[in-house]
């Protein structure tokens, strides 16, 4: 969940976060589900939070997506619960990364 420059210009976000959903005991997944009555579209809902005994999520997570999308370069949510949440509907694959704890 660190930032590094991106290798592929078709997906500015491959690369730069080191590939695992997982690192210094945060957790990252995305849930993928097709919108009803559309094939091509999808609806993601982004999850940032804490592994089993590790502190909660606080403050902003910055979660960068596919640079098509119009905040591509960092869309901020403030945690909630211990965990920070962003849904966004999307056609294809993209890479997402994300960036908190300072």
């Amino acid at each position: 969940m660190s930032s590094h420059a991106a290798i592929d210009k078709y997906d500015k976000q491959k690369g730069r976060f080191g590939g695992s959903p997982r690192r210094r005991g945060r957790t990252l997944t995305a849930e993928v589900r097709a919108v009803p009555g559309d094939e091509e579209w999808y609806r993601i809902r982004l999850r940032v939070y804490p592994e089993p005994g590790q502190p909660p999520v606080e403050g902003e997570v910055t979660f960068y997506l596919h640079q098509t999308f119009d905040d591509g370069e960092g869309h901020t949510e403030t945690a909630k619960g211990g965990e920070a949440r962003v849904s966004v509907y999307a056609y294809g694959a993209f890479t997402v990364g994300a960036v908190l704890d300072d």
